[in-house]
Parts: structure tokens; sequence; C-alpha cells
């Protein structure tokens, strides 16, 4: 397959966007807390910070959407940006991604649209999903484990994009951006 017939989907938030990042600036307003007192080394849920009933993380997760602007305000990750353009340039076609959970909100959309666009990530189709992730590409990049090892066992190429403590899959896997391409160009004979 060539890079000109290749889908790539990957997931917004963690793999391309720093998330959990800008969620702990976010949390520590809503704690009262300094950021350093919120570990950086969180799952899904955010228990770390102590948030234990769905009901707390739904309320600063509205915060963060609503008062914050949480996905226009994430910074992007070190040259996530750069390799989806060079990869869109070399004919791949980009599906980025974004889990949701109840209903999908407008302002989610909205947010979403301003960080593609002051990020400059091409896109050639833009996905919400809630409960799965199969978004009709060849090859997807993503952060949680449990998505990488559906796809996985589907016979879907993923590659792991580790967030330092998401240990659970060994290969593919990728640390920087630098990596994830370098396991394409393996994987699909790019040359650079």
């Amino acid at each position: 397959m060539s890079l000109k017939e290749l889908t790539i989907g990957v997931n917004l938030d963690g793999a391309c966007a720093d998330l959990y990042g800008r969620m702990r600036e976010i949390a520590s307003e809503w704690f009262e807390l300094d950021a350093s007192e919120l570990t950086s080394q969180v799952i899904y849920g955010l228990p770390e910070w102590g948030l234990n009933i769905p009901e707390e993380y739904k309320a600063l997760h509205y915060f963060a959407i609503n008062k914050r602007k949480l996905f226009s305000t994430c910074d992007i990750l070190p040259k996530a940006g750069y390799y989806l353009r060079l990869l869109s340039d070399q004919g791949a076609k980009i599906i980025p991604y974004r889990f949701y959970s109840d209903s999908l909100d407008q302002m989610v959309v909205l947010q979403t649209f301003d960080w593609l666009y002051k990020n400059k990530i091409p896109y050639s189709d833009l996905c919400f999903v809630n409960g799965h992730v199969k978004v009709g590409a060849d090859l997807y990049i993503d952060n949680n484990s449990q998505n990488v090892t559906k796809l996985h066992r589907e016979g879907l190429y993923a590659i792991f994009f580790t967030n330092g403590i998401n240990e659970d899959i060994k290969k593919p896997r990728a640390e920087t951006w630098e990596e994830v391409y370098q396991l394409i160009e393996e994987k699909y004979g790019i040359k650079s």
C-alpha cells in the first residue's frame, strides 16, 4: 500500500493534544491547588486527583469544556502537527477522532475545529465517536490501551502512543511523533 492510499485515524486526545496537561491546569483551579500538587500520571476518570465517582469527573469535565474551552486550549504534542502535515503532503488521508460520552455538545465540535485550525492539522474527515474507535482507517494512532487492543483484535494496525503510564502494549508503540513516523515508514516503505 502506498502512502497515497493510506488513511490514518488519530486520537486527538493524548496522541495529538496534551489533554491531560490542560486538564491538570483546569483541575488545579477547580480544586484550588497548585498544579504541581496534582500528578501528571493519570488515567481516564482522573482517580489520581481524587475523583472517585463518575459524577465528580463529569462536573470537572463540564467546567473544563464550557468554562475553560478545554478542547481549543490544549497544547499540541511536540511534532504532532509537523508529522501529520508531512504525511498529508505525502498523500495520506488524516482522520482525527475524538471520544465523547453522553451527548455530543456543540462546544466540543466548535472547540475541536478551532484547535485543528490553530494547529494547522490537515484532515480529510473528522469523527466524534462514542464507544467504538473504528473510523474507517488503515492505520490508527491512539494512546488508549483498550482502544489499541480492540483494534489489534480486529486485525487492524494500531500504533500505541505512550503517555508514561500506559505500559500495557509493547508493539508497535511510540513515545514521540518521530517514532510514529518511523513506524509508518517501516510498515509502508515510505522514503523520506
